[in-house]
């Protein structure tokens, strides 16, 4: 912990307003109590220089496996998220109600790491020993759901399946029977479906405002995608999303193509929200880390900046109504800020079809603040 601190010398992007300054940035016991040009030093102040950087609220990553102790798939929430600017993760279900509890204790008291988490209906959620979810009906105990969800509400955001044949026994059986089990509970869905047999009208019928589906970006299965043989978007993708259906990027290892993205993004077409769906095994590529996603989506899309940042800020918080999340950077608010720059060169990144393109700019992360703690990025990317 830090009880005194200061990061000097940066500029501060609002993304709400997208409004820039010049300003230092002081901290004590958490809390920013003073934001001004030209702040002095006092003594045992811990200084951050900033020159040249921009400083942010803190990222959210919508889909992020941080997981339970020993799964295979969950990722340290220091190295792999708060060192490297993201302060607020969406779980994506990494556990179910059988190891919910092991879970969050492995995430809630190991770090500062803010989250919102999404509870498997597979009892064992995603597990290292096993590969499918739910190899039957019998691998879902609704009484036990129902148990765990009423006992976290406050953490767990909804429901989460994976429909792909490869995870689950069927379907539309799953679909069914967790559409009825959220609807009791008055949550939402989140549903993985990059490889599912079934077409995504299908899918989409299923989800309702604030629901969410994963992986929209893939295009493993041309049933699954959201454009048709002849290029036109597909006429369920608008009617979903005028309900308040979600479609997300959760990047991950097999779940993104710059062919997909760049051919949805020619027809106008791009996600809710940017996320990375970080876990173990992709952390050494092709995901690496948050900011290499956001950097790809930045290079893909030629958007501006701000409009990027607010993909990964401004838009999970409000769409997905993140509790605790401060969107401005304020007097008298807890310390929620990454520190970055922009960098320009030639910076290569790979899709999960190992297609490669070379951007000209990439953001790259120095220090995550929050709270009374100041995490530095070792990392290269």
């Amino acid at each position: 912990m830090i009880s005194k601190y200061i990061i000097k010398n940066g500029t501060i992007l609002s993304v709400t307003d997208g409004t820039e300054k010049k300003a230092d940035i002081r901290v004590r016991n958490g809390k920013i109590i003073r934001i001004a040009e030209d702040l002095v030093p006092e003594p045992d102040e811990e200084i951050l220089d900033a020159e040249g950087m921009m400083i942010t609220t803190g990222w959210v990553d919508a889909h992020c496996h941080v997981g339970v102790v020993g799964d295979g798939i969950g990722i340290d929430p220091v190295k792999h998220v708060l060192c490297q600017g993201t302060t607020y993760i969406v779980e994506p279900g990494t556990a179910g109600a059988d190891n919910f509890e092991e879970y969050r204790e492995n995430l809630r008291y190991r770090s500062d790491l803010r989250y919102q988490a999404y509870l498997n209906m597979g009892s064992h959620g995603i597990s290292g020993t096993r590969i499918m979810d739910t190899e039957g009906p019998q691998d879902i105990d609704e009484n036990r759901i129902r148990e765990v969800y009423r006992k976290y509400q406050n953490e767990i955001k909804g429901l989460k399946i994976r429909i792909d044949d490869k995870f689950c026994f069927d379907p539309e059986y799953m679909l069914r029977v967790t559409r009825k089990l959220a609807d009791e509970l008055g949550c939402s869905m989140m549903v993985h479906a990059p490889r599912c047999r079934l077409p995504l009208a299908e899918v989409l019928s299923y989800l309702k405002k604030g629901d969410v589906l994963a992986h929209t970006l893939s295009g493993k299965t041309e049933n699954m995608r959201i454009f048709d043989p002849e290029g036109n978007e597909r006429s369920c993708v608008p009617e979903a999303r005028e309900r308040g259906v979600l479609l997300d990027l959760a990047h991950g290892t097999n779940a993104f193509s710059y062919e997909i993205g760049e051919k949805a993004w020619s027809i106008g077409f791009f996600t809710d929200m940017i996320s990375s769906d970080m876990h173990h095994n992709n952390v050494n590529g092709p995901v690496y880390s948050f900011a290499s996603v956001i950097s790809k989506m930045h290079g893909m899309t030629g958007l501006p900046w701000l409009r990027i940042l607010q993909y990964v800020t401004v838009d999970p918080v409000r769409k997905l109504q993140l509790p605790g999340k401060e969107l401005e950077i304020r007097e008298g608010a807890a310390a929620d800020l990454t520190v970055f720059k922009i960098e320009k060169g030639e910076f290569v990144y790979e899709d999960s079809e190992k297609t490669q393109r070379t951007y000209n700019e990439r953001l790259h992360v120095r220090y995550t603040c929050l709270n009374d703690k100041i995490y530095v990025n070792e990392q290269p990317y």
